[in-house]
Order: structure tokens, then C-alpha cells, then sequence
């Protein structure tokens, strides 16, 4: 079927003038780059004439086509073809099978050069067109492949008939490639006068197609012109042409091509020389405005030749998710392969001593966020490296997608020689491990690339992930070049959905930057990436880490930064944009700035926000979270709440800290002494263990030290146990629980409730309602109930947490437990819950704890201060949760004191106790 290409506005109705001679249906179809199609149709008799089709397309990326009948289901490979083209015509046609040729026919002018043309087009573009030129015999006359061999596969036959009349041209794929492709037809510009070098010319360029020229002298310049569509991104090439092509770094041929963009005053836009393949140019280019633009051809050193402009219509280019980067390391470049077991060993005797530190440590940055384990041998082994070879690369023996061994080599000159660990020869050692374990390059590239041409995705970029070829500044995100330290924020996602992910690496209470609790490891003599004193600027990695109450202390700069704690973020640090993130599902609960202006951004955890010199920008977040500063005495400071309630805390008589600004803060910390914020102000207890009853209102207590008890009541209530084992009771209403330090006990009851267990390991129990558990530090268990509704827990830690399933006569293998985006769903009869940034691949039955009907949640301060309770001589039905129902069953007492009441005469010991 034959498709002419029509040139419109693309993000609106289409004006289409079409004539034809053959009376019958003729179709528009609009084409988005998925090959989404949508179809109008008009009836036209011989020789007429129809304008102004109107439609919406259906992206912002489709191209519109005509089509005429009589229609052929298959165009025929030979002088019996009924399809046809003109000159100065262009088509959209498709290879349907292996072997299959399209043949057209043309009439050609004795003596006239004519450039004919072939490039692959859409989602399903024909990889690698092939072109011949018969005679009316059906003789071939000529033939072409690539215009820069197995680099440039669009093909471009330039051809001067020797007679006038019928001319066959061939489309098809080399080998069997299938696909589709645009075929166009032109007279070439070069070949009875010299291109114009300026707006009079009249050498015209196509769009999805290819043209010829030759630069006769060294200083002569070619322009062309094209018609340009706005919000349309283009690659616009230009590379050297020859007999012998098939050299793609030393083509006969323009040497050096230099190509220019102009507007159409012949205004320079943009230039480029060497971005194309060998010392060819390219250049991406989206207009702004539609209309006439020049494209200027020449050579960078003076040289003469001849040389083919390529313009291809490509998508415009987006951001990808972190998964999408991920999914494209570990599926997209090319078969997903991994190797079939955890445990790898590898040889590093075929490299220098220092080089050999650096792979060491490299080896060690993937086992910190994986499931792997590397194990060194002195003879074989399954990741071997060398220093033999030139260059840097690696390759893998794959057996049905199961990786059997790898070589890696990096050559003993590499980067000069550098063997510091801040250095592209330790980043090279990270990028080739991560090709030995199964990883792909960030995009559809190889050996070099150019960014806004090689790339498919906008945050193509060291700072998501390793693989990629392009640095920071080149990319544009975040702009500033630093080498990569660790494994980046998708190659964490991607490591650990081959391998599964490490759940022990730096669990305890860890401190980053300055002021680090990380020491080098045993054999390392680097230093720990995450102390900031081992380098004169901030390096680029992703915080991964398992547990803990952790900190982000980048108190050594006095640059303005922004510190952002929650995960899959990216932080600004010592003057550099974006080179510190925070690995998916990561709870990093503090963070330190400078002295400089600060801005921190807190997450859904409790957070200790400092702000040091300058005039800071806190902003906690979710959470109850605090703002510490410097002075002694509240006294020193005057704080004033604003019309957006947010607070402003000044240090009086130009104190050290400055003036901050602080949004969702619920406490200041100034001398030790935690004061809060806010027209309902917290009421504290005291340091010793308390016992709190609340009321109906909507109470804000604060349990400070000790082992408290605190039941809110009714309310919307924002409890904090502080330190200490507490027990937090919510009751009624939308609560919030924080249990800070310690072993707590957290009970939301009814209501959709927020808990948060803190350091420590605690049980959360949200009750009824729609609730959200933050389980913290430690190893928690999280309390589900039957007909508890659904419950989302945050920050599931795989191997350390625990579900408990009470009352339920069920099982593991009653569940139904699915992966939905980045959420494990659990659902039961019980209800639903959901494991926030979780992987299906760490669900399993070692994850649930089932409590049949003999074990009740039993809720106590100490034992024989029970709560709720079951047993042989007390039955209470806990399902409904409503603190009345508990007095009747105790004797029918109105206003018992829950916590002084004491069960004499159950039946129960401190194996209940565990429960909750």
C-alpha cells in the first residue's frame, strides 16, 4: 500500500490539497510513532480535487498520510508493479516479510542526477534499508546500503540516468529486516551548479529522507532548504560519502564534516562538528515557530568531497521514572541476563596493585545494595579482570540468559593512569561490574555517544545511573560534572531486581558526610565514600541504607544547599546540583547543613533538622519533627508564627544561627529543651513514666523520657511517646503516633491513623480504619486485625520486620499477594495491605506471623495492667474497639481508670504479652 506524507500542523485540525486521477475512496490516516491509527475517508471521483480534510491527531508526535486506490495488499518485487513514484515525491511504505522487495516505478530524465533515498520511520522503522535502481527490463543498474557503514544505515543512491524514460527502484531490508520505511525521490541540487551559500539557494533538504552534495573547494558551503514543524524534534546529520563507506572512521569523502543550522533571515542558530560518528556532525533541534530553515554543509578543516544531509523525524524527548532507567539497563539494551546464583567469585591477579584496590571497593559498592556476595580466587573464576588490552569494556558467555563468566579489562593507562578512588578509572570499575553483572548502557548506545541524539530520554545521566554515557553538565541534570561514587539511584533498582536487594548494610545509626560514623573497611585504603573529610568536594552517590537513626551531616560547607530527606530525591551539596540521592525506600531520619543558606526538606518520619549558620529554610513534612539551634536558652531567640503557619525563629542580636523559616515543625530544640510549636501547643509530660489520659478535643501530648502510657481519647490527637518504651493509644478520630527512641507500643483504634514506631523495635497495631505505619529502626512488628480495612506500611524491611495476622484462621497460602507499580498488594479476607516501594520477589511466608483464635492483642503498660484482654474467664470483643465496651465487661463501671485496673482474676501470664 503506497502512503504519501502530508506536512501539517500537528497539534491541530489538518488542511489536506490532494488530486488524483483515478475516481474512488481515498483515506487519511493519522499515525502516532506507537502506530496508534485513526482513519477518514472521502470519496472522490476521476480528477477532482478535495481540500480541508479536518481532524484532531491523536498525538503530538503523528504524521498524516494519503492514500489513493485502487489499493494493492502487496507491492510486487518486480516489473509487474502497479506502484509508483514521482520525482520530488516521498512515500511511507512497509517491509510485511524477510526477503520481501517493494518495487516502483519512475520516469527519469537523460543526463539528470537524481538522489533517491531510504530511512527506516516509526516504532517499527526498517533497520537497515537497501536500495537498487533497475532498468525498464528490470535490470539492476545500481545499488546502495549504508550511506556510513554499519554506523549511518539509512540508504542513499545518488543515480544519472543515461536514457530517458521507465526506471524501476527497489525498497527492501537487508537480509530479512522488516519495517517501515520512507522512500523519496529528488533531483539533485549539485549536479549542474554549485549550492548557493545563502538564502537564495535553492537546494532543498527532506524531511525523513537524504540529499547529496559535493564541496568542490575547502571554503565552499552548501545550504539547503527545509520546512521545519514547531514542537518537532529532528536530527539533522551530515557525514561523508564514498565508494568506500564502508570505513566508518576514515570514509572517502568530506573530511570533518561542520554543519550549520540557520533561521530563515540566515541567522545562525546552532553548529556542530564532531558529534556524529568518526569526525561526522549531528545536532538535535526542535523549532519553536514552523517555517523555512537553512541547513549550511561544509567542512571543519578545509577539505573537499562529497556528503549526505539526513533529516529524521524522531520523538521529543521525556524524562523516565527511575524504574523505566532501571528497566531499560536490565531488558532494553539488550536480553535480560544475570547470573543464576548470588554467590560470585572473582580473579583479580591480572591487575596492578592499585587497580586492584579499585575493583575491590567497586565489587564492594554493588554487595552493599544487592543480595550479592563476591568471593576472590587466584585461578578461573567467574569475573576475571585484566589490564592486557586497549581500552575499557567487558564481555559476558551467556547460556539462555544465564551469565557463565565475564572479562573485564581496563587498560593500565586509563584516565592517565588515575588510581584514586575519586577518579573515572574507579567510576569505569563500577560501570564495567555492573556490565559483568547483567547491566546495560543507559541508552541504545555503544562505544561513544552524543547527548540530545544518542539518548532516548531526557535524564539519560550519570546521576541516575552509572551505565550512562553522559555526565551531569552534559546532560544537563543537575548540571555539574563529579564522578560516581556508588552504585546511582537506578542501578539500585535495577541491581537488586536481578539479584534482590542487601537488608543489613549500615542498619545501626549511621552518620553521612561530616562527623561520619563510616570507616574504611578492613583492606580498603581509600576511606569510606561517606565521609566527606576524605574529599575536597562532595561526591556523587546514592544513601542506601538498611535501618537505624541516620543522618545527613553537610554541616562542612558554607555554600547554599538543599538537603532533601525524602527518598528517590536528589540534594544540592557544596555548590553542586543534585549529586547526593536517597535510594528508594531509604528513611534517613536527621539532617545538618552549613553555614550557608539551607534549605531541608524532611520525610514522613520523624525528623531532627539543623539548620547551623544562615537563613534556613526548614521543612519537616509529615512526621513530628523538630528544628534544633545553637543558643542556650529559648530566651535568646524571638519566634513568630506567620499567616501561613509557618514559623520564623530568629537568633537575637545577629546570632550564629541566623533567621529560619520553618514549615511543619512541631518543636524547637534550643539548650537540650524541646518547646513546640503552634497555637495548640503540645502538652508535655514529664521525664519520668507517665500515665495520660486524654480527652474528646484534639489533644497534642508529648510524653518527653520514660516509659509513659498515654491514651488520647477521642480526637483528632498528635501523640509523642519521646524516649523510653511507650505505650500510645489512639482511640477515636484521625490520629497520629510517634514513638520516638525505644520498644513502643502503638494502637491507632478507630479512625484512618498514622503511626510511626520510631528507633527501636516496636508493634503497631492501626486498628480500624484506612491506617499508615512507619515502623522506623529495628526490627517491628506491624499488627493486622480481620476487618481492619486497608493498611499501608511505608518502610517494610525484608528479613528484619514481621506481619502479624491476629484472630485469623488463615494462612501464607490463603493470601493474594501481587506487585502493582512500585506497592506490594496483600489481600486477604482480613482485608488489604499494602507494602509501600516493595518488590513481589521479597514476599514470603517467612514475612507472616498467624495468630489463631486462642491469642488476642493484649495492650498493657506493665503486666497486670491489661487493656484489652481474652482468655478461658474473661471474654471481651476486642473487634470493636471502643474503650465502654471494656467497662461493661469489667462490671459495668463507667468511667474506669484503665490504668490502675487490674484483671486479679485472670488467667494470663506473660506469654499474652507478646501479642502487642
Amino acid at each position: 500500500m503506497i502512503w504519501s506524507l502530508i506536512k501539517c500542523n500537528h497539534n491541530m485540525g489538518c488542511g489536506v490539497y490532494m488530486r488524483r486521477k483515478i475516481q474512488g475512496d481515498y483515506f487519511l490516516k493519522d499515525q502516532g510513532y506507537d502506530n496508534a491509527v485513526e482513519w477518514n475517508t472521502v470519496d472522490l471521483g476521476a480528477n477532482s480535487s478535495v481540500d480541508a480534510f479536518e481532524f484532531d491527531f491523536l498525538t503530538s508526535n503523528s504524521q498524516v498520510f494519503a492514500r489513493g486506490g485502487p489499493v494493492q495488499t502487496n507491492i510486487p518485487g518486480d516489473v509487474t508493479t502497479t506502484a509508483t513514484i514521482g520525482v520530488n515525491e516521498q512515500l511511507i511504505e512497509t517491509i510485511e516479510t524477510g526477503g520481501d522487495q517493494d518495487w516502483f516505478s519512475i520516469t527519469l530524465v537523460a543526463g539528470q542526477t537524481y538522489d533517491i533515498s531510504s530511512i527506516g520511520v516509526g516504532s517499527n522503522a526498517l533497520p537497515d534499508p537497501l536500495l537498487r535502481i533497475m532498468d525498464a527490463a528490470g535490470e539492476e543498474l545500481a545499488t546502495h546500503d549504508d550511506i556510513l557503514y554499519g554506523v549511518v544505515r539509512s540508504s542513499l543512491l545518488t543515480f544519472t540516468a543515461t536514457t530517458s524514460g521507465t526506471y524501476y527502484i527497489s525498497a527492501q531490508g537487508w537480509s530479512d529486516e522488516t519495517g517501515q520505511y520512507q522512500l523519496s525521490v529528488t533531483e539533485n541540487n549539485d549536479s549542474t551548479t554549485d549550492i548557493a551559500a545563502d538564502t537564495s539557494t535553492t537546494a532543498v533538504a527532506i524531511v525523513n529522507g537524504s540529499v547529496s552534495g559535493t564541496i568542490a573547494t575547502g571554503t565552499d558551503v552548501d545550504w539547503f532548504a527545509v520546512t521545519l514543524v514547531a514542537g518537532q524534534r529532528y536530527i539533522i546529520s551530515q557525514d561523508a560519502t564514498g565508494n568506500d563507506a564502508e570505513d566508518a572512521e576514515n570514509p572517502v569523502g568530506l573530511d570533518d564534516a561542520f554543519l550549520t543550522l540557520l533561521d530563515s533571515t540566515g541567522a545562525v542558530i546552532q553548529t556542530n562538528d564532531d558529534s556524529g560518528p568518526g569526525n561526522n556532525a549531528r545536532m538535535s533541534f526542535v523549532p519553536t515557530t514552523t517555517g523555512t530553515y537553512y541547513i549550511a554543509a561544509g567542512s571543519a578543516v578545509s577539505a573537499d568531497g562529497d556528503y549526505a544531509v539526513t533529516i529524521r523525524e524522531v520523538p521529543t524527548l521525556a524524562e523516565r521514572t527511575i524504574d523505566e532507567v532501571a528497566h531499560f539497563l536490565t531488558d532494553e539494551f539488550d536480553t535480560r541476563e544475570a547470573y543464576g546464583a548470588n554467590e560470585i567469585t572473582y580473579n583479580i591477579t591480572g591487575l596492578s596493585e592499585g587497580a586492584q584496590a579499585l575493583a575491590i571497593r567497586a565489587l564492594t559498592a554493588w554487595a552493599d545494595v544487592s543480595a550479592l556476595t563476591f568471593t576472590a580466587v587466584t585461578t578461573g573464576g567467574m569475573i576475571v579482570f585484566s589490564n592486557t588490552e586497549d581500552g575499557a569494556f567487558n564481555g559476558n558467555t551467556t547460556t539462555n540468559g544465564v551469565i557463565q563468566s565475564s572479562t573485564l579489562n581496563v587498560e593500565t593507562t586509563w584516565n592517565g593512569g588515575n588510581l584514586n578512588v575519586d577518579s573515572y578509572t574507579y567510576q569505569t570499575f563500577l560501570h564495567e561490574i555492573g556490565h559483568a553483572l547483567g547491566l546495560g548502557h543507559g541508552g541504545p548506545y555503544n562505544a561513544e555517544a552524543t547527548y540530545d541524539i544518542d539518548n532516548i530520554y531526557l535524564n539519560d545521566s550519570w546521576a541516575y545511573t552509572v551505565m550512562s554515557y553522559f555526565d551531569q553538565n552534559e546532560s544537563g541534570y543537575f548540571g555539574d560534572f563529579r564522578f560516581v561514587l556508588a552504585p546511582q539511584i537506578s542501578d539500585i533498582v535495577a541491581i537488586q531486581d536481578l539479584y534482590g536487594a542487601n537488608t543489613t548494610t549500615r542498619s545501626g545509626d549511621t552518620v553521612y558526610g561530616f562527623n561520619s560514623t563510616e570507616a574504611a573497611t578492613v583492606g580498603d585504603v581509600f576511606g569510606s565514600v561517606y565521609n566527606f573529610d576524605n574529599f575536597t568536594r562532595a561526591p556523587s552517590l546514592s544513601i542506601y541504607d538498611t535501618g537505624g537513626i541516620d543522618t545527613l551531616d553537610f554541616s562542612g560547607y558554607s555554600q547554599k544547599q538543599k538537603i532533601d530527606l525524602r527518598p528517590e530525591s536528589f540534594s544540592d551539596v557544596n555548590g553542586f546540583t543534585g549529586v547526593i540521592s536517597i535510594a528508594r525506600g531509604v528513611i534517613i531520619e536527621n539532617a545538618i547543613g552549613g553555614s550557608g543558606i539551607d534549605t531541608i526538606i524532611g520525610n514522613d518520619a520523624s525528623n531532627v533538622l539543623t539548620g547551623n549558620g544562615g537563613n534556613d529554610i526548614l521543612d519537616g513534612g509529615e512526621g513530628i519533627d523538630y528544628a534544633v539551634f545553637s543558643g542556650a536558652s529559648i530566651n535568646e531567640y524571638t519566634i513568630t508564627e506567620n499567616s501561613d503557619g509557618s514559623f520564623t525563629v530568629a537568633h537575637n542580636n545577629n546570632g550564629a544561627d541566623g533567621t529560619d523559616t520553618l514549615t511543619n515543625i512541631e518543636f524547637v530544640r534550643i539548650g537540650g529543651v524541646d518547646t513546640a510549636l503552634g497555637a495548640e501547643p503540645f502538652t508535655t509530660l514529664s521525664e519520668g513514666n507517665d500515665r495520660h489520659t486524654g480527652n474528646d478535643d484534639d489533644n497534642r501530648l508529648d510524653g518527653l523520657g520514660g516509659n509513659d502510657v498515654i491514651y488520647a481519647a477521642g480526637g483528632n490527637d498528635v501523640v509523642r511517646g519521646g524516649d523510653g518504651a511507650d505505650r500510645l493509644f489512639g482511640d477515636d478520630g484521625l490520629d497520629e503516633l510517634s514513638g520516638d527512641a525505644g520498644a513502643d507500643y502503638l494502637y491507632g483504634g478507630r479512625g484512618n491513623d498514622t503511626l510511626r514506631g520510631g528507633a527501636g523495635g516496636d508493634f503497631l497495631y492501626g486498628g480500624l480504619g484506612d491506617d499508615a505505619m512507619y515502623g522506623g529502626a529495628g526490627g517491628d512488628v506491624f499488627i493486622i486485625f480481620e476487618n481492619a480495612g486497608t493498611d499501608t506500611i511505608f518502610d517494610f524491611e525484608n528479613g528484619i520486620d514481621i506481619i502479624r495476622i491476629l484472630n485469623g484462621a488463615i494462612s501464607y497460602s490463603d493470601l493474594t499477594v501481587t506487585q502493582e507499580g512500585n506497592a506490594v498488594h496483600i489481600v486477604s479476607s482480613y482485608g488489604t495491605i499494602i507494602l509501600d516501594n516493595f518488590d513481589l520477589a521479597n514476599v514470603d511466608a517467612s514475612d507472616f506471623d498467624f495468630v489463631g483464635t486462642e491469642g488476642r492483642p493484649v495492650m498493657v503498660a506493665s503486666f497486670g495492667d491489661v487493656f484489652v484482654g481474652a482468655g478461658n474467664e474473661i471474654s471481651i470483643d476486642i473487634q470493636s474497639h471502643i474503650w465502654s465496651d471494656l467497662a461493661v465487661e469489667l462490671g459495668g463501671l463507667d468511667t474506669p481508670n484503665l490504668f490502675e485496673y487490674t484483671l486479679e482474676e485472670a488467667s494470663l501470664d506473660a506469654s499474652w504479652f507478646d501479642y502487642m
